[in-house]
């Protein structure tokens, strides 16, 4: 018996999907990316904290690629826990694109509201800093607030 979207010998037959088909979510990617570099830019003291982004983001884009590469090939996959310390320790901007790009982990529910709670703390703990100007100049307040009523 043949299966939907599999030829006789077994293989997909369905065509490959583009990449970032989550269109808002890679939007929302871009403009936090976006604002944590102009915050960045403004302010001198948040270039170390904008690095941990980067860097903290690359090993979460990395790690959601390889999930969605071992969930495929039906390997030993990345627990979500480890997924959302990744994402606790920085690397929530890596891993809003990463859901975009690979569409790996973006429907499951109870992932979801744990990612965007820890997206959520972030954004509102930058916003508290740069308030508090723990961040560097007074321009980057008025820059942050310039990026939040935007």
């Amino acid at each position: 018996m043949r299966r939907r979207g599999r030829d006789t010998d077994g293989n997909d037959t369905r065509s490959a999907k583009p990449p970032l088909r989550n269109g808002p979510r890679l939007w929302l990617a871009i403009i936090l990316l976006m604002w944590l570099a102009l915050i960045a830019w403004q302010a001198d003291g948040a270039r170390p904290l904008a690095l941990v982004y980067l860097a903290m983001g690359a090993v979460a884009f990395a790690c959601y690629g390889f999930g969605k590469s071992a969930a495929r090939h039906a390997r030993r996959r990345i627990p979500e826990r480890r997924l959302h310390a990744i994402a606790l320790l920085g690397g929530w901007p890596g891993a809003l694109l990463a859901q975009a790009w690979f569409r790996h982990k973006s429907s499951k529910t109870a992932f979801q509201v744990a990612f965007w709670l820890i997206v959520l703390l972030h954004v509102a703990a930058l916003a508290w800093a740069l308030q508090q100007g723990w961040l560097g100049a007074a321009s980057a307040t008025a820059a942050g607030h310039a990026m939040l009523d935007a």
